[in-house]
């Protein structure tokens, strides 16, 4: 709600944004960035295809899991009520596989993304999960939801703010080797959480950005604001470089020390 009013009292200047996210694209690819084809514009967002290699058995069950959860086409059936895309749950796995540390999760909902990490830490053989939920309900429904599954006994859940409880992970030293952001969507919360993932993450870290790639975003109307966001608060970081897209999902990997542009 308090990026709707701020959105209305101050109107977001999307001009600005469309050029800032062009600049960045022209700066990947003269740079001969990896992922500099896969960078999407504000003006022209489009969801992606998962790229990668298939890891293991988990990784192609997900790859091969039936599509239409909750009558969507393009929401992938794991069994657990949310909302993934194909590339969106190869990617977690992924990226949740080969961590080089713990995972943290922000915004649990039902348990989908946090069961994918979990197997994800269960297959690799090491790890611990945390995953913040503001919604006590969401949060007891996505620990029956997980129970008995594999990893589930690596997992911590924990009701609260996203933004408190990083911080209060920040001030106690806690390091992570994968961050998923996927609570509120608005501007600030995603300012908010890419800011204290600068504290989280470990050197090599990755962030993921949810819904980072939807179409709301470029609509002025609309209270989602995950692209500006990741704008304003990872791009002109040089400690963080593009490592690409995938489903609806951003991905950046963290260094400790600045690169030069």
């Amino acid at each position: 709600m308090l990026d709707v009013v701020r959105m209305k009292l101050f109107p977001p200047n999307y001009d600005a944004w469309i050029a800032k996210s062009h600049r960045y694209k022209e700066r990947l690819v003269s740079s001969g960035a990896t992922y500099a084809g896969q960078w999407r514009p504000l003006d022209d967002l489009s969801f992606a295809d998962y790229s990668g290699d298939i890891i293991n058995a988990s990784h192609r069950h997900l790859a091969a899991a039936p599509l239409g959860h909750q009558g969507v086409d393009f929401l992938i059936e794991l069994g657990i009520t949310g909302y993934l895309r194909r590339g969106d749950a190869l990617k977690l796995y992924e990226l949740a596989f080969r961590a080089p540390g713990d995972i943290l999760e922000a915004g649990t909902n039902k348990g989908l993304s946090t069961s994918i990490l979990a197997q994800a830490v269960h297959d690799r053989g090491h790890g611990v999960i945390e995953t913040i939920e503001l919604d006590s309900e969401n949060s007891v429904e996505a620990k029956r939801n997980l129970a008995g599954r594999p990893g589930s006994e690596s997992v911590t859940f924990t009701v609260s703010d996203a933004t408190r409880r990083m911080n209060e992970l920040a001030s106690q030293g806690k390091r992570y080797g994968f961050i998923f952001i996927d609570h509120w969507h608005g501007y600030q919360a995603t300012i908010d959480a890419a800011e204290l993932a600068k504290k989280l993450l470990v050197d090599g870290g990755f962030v993921m950005f949810h819904d980072f790639l939807d179409p709301g975003n470029a609509d002025r109307r609309h209270v989602y604001g995950v692209y500006q966001a990741v704008l304003d608060r990872i791009v002109d970081d040089d400690r963080f470089s593009f490592a690409g897209v995938s489903g609806c999902c951003a991905i950046f990997q963290y260094a400790e020390v600045q690169s030069a542009r």
